[in-house]
């Protein structure tokens, strides 16, 4: 079940496909790759299981008014017209491999000054938009139009120092650059509070992944209800998650120390068992737990 992943600080390992929200990064859907999904090529297109994929997360919200922002790996024609089929905004990168046209046409595509831009319609009502930043940016959206806003870039001026610059942008790219990061916003909470429990078994390592992902969606939720009135921060909310499942399972007799004897005494007395709650921290940082 391990793949090959070139791009990605970590070469091998498991893949996760996750449908979460730009904003607040809640899970919404996900699936896991299975073995025997491999990449054919064809003359005309890339067939990858991008279309597979995307149909199993977005199976439970289909003409709901939701807007999917995608990377260049799952933006292809085909997706696009489903997801337009299903009652879905679409917006994402898309790579010259997958646009379908020919030699001419990617040239005039590709002849851009700095931060000009261009627009193209496609097919069943598409709209491209092309814009030269460092590089060539085309993003495919299903709606849309060809408006322009302005933002701010940094630059460099003759002598190589960077400063703030007005330029103009087409809007479609704009709405991507802000609603197209939430799996890396994920993938950031999860990295304040690993759960760094080692295993030799891969499945375990996967059960304690997905299990941060649920805690995650249920700090999200916790903090968009009623009760969330004080501010409060995610490590803290795990401590008290933990708190509270863990205790009732947790009680043991308190041992007591006598320095003369240098020995551990079992207090007999019942009535002063307390709950322990073991937890491990490093640096304040939420390791892992046991049950």
């Amino acid at each position: 079940m391990k793949v090959y992943m070139p791009l990605k600080p970590i070469k091998y390992g498991f893949e996760a496909y996750i449908l979460s929200g730009a904003k607040t990064a809640y899970v919404m859907s996900w699936r896991l790759r299975e073995g025997g999904q491999k990449k054919k090529k064809n003359k005309k297109e890339t067939i990858l299981p991008v279309k597979d994929i995307i149909a199993s997360l977005t199976q439970n919200y289909q003409n709901l008014g939701y807007i999917k922002s995608m990377d260049r790996y799952y933006t292809t024609l085909s997706v696009v017209k489903e997801l337009t089929k299903n009652g879905f905004g679409c917006i994402g990168v898309i790579m010259d491999s997958r646009l379908l046209t020919n030699k001419k046409m990617k040239k005039l595509m590709n002849k851009l000054d700095l931060h000009d831009s261009k627009f193209y319609v496609c097919q069943d009502s598409l709209i491209l938009a092309c814009w030269k930043d460092s590089k060539i940016v085309k993003v495919i959206s299903n709606f849309g139009n060809d408006n322009v806003c302005l933002i701010s870039r940094n630059t460099k001026d003759g002598n190589d120092q960077h400063q703030k610059k007005i330029v103009s942008c087409p809007q479609v790219i704009q709405t991507y650059s802000q609603n197209a990061r939430g799996v890396d916003l994920l993938d950031q909470m999860l990295s304040y509070y690993e759960i760094r429990h080692r295993s030799k078994k891969w499945y375990i390592r996967l059960v304690l992944h997905f299990l941060h992902v649920a805690t995650h969606n249920s700090f999200i939720l916790y903090t968009h209800s009623k009760a969330y009135s004080n501010k409060i921060h995610y490590i803290d909310f795990l401590k008290s998650l933990i708190r509270s499942l863990v205790s009732p399972l947790r009680i043991r007799l308190v041992l007591k120390f006598t320095p003369e004897k240098k020995k551990l005494v079992k207090l007999l007395n019942l009535h002063q068992m307390k709950m322990i709650v073991h937890l491990s921290l490093i640096s304040n940082k939420f390791v892992s737990f046991v049950i």
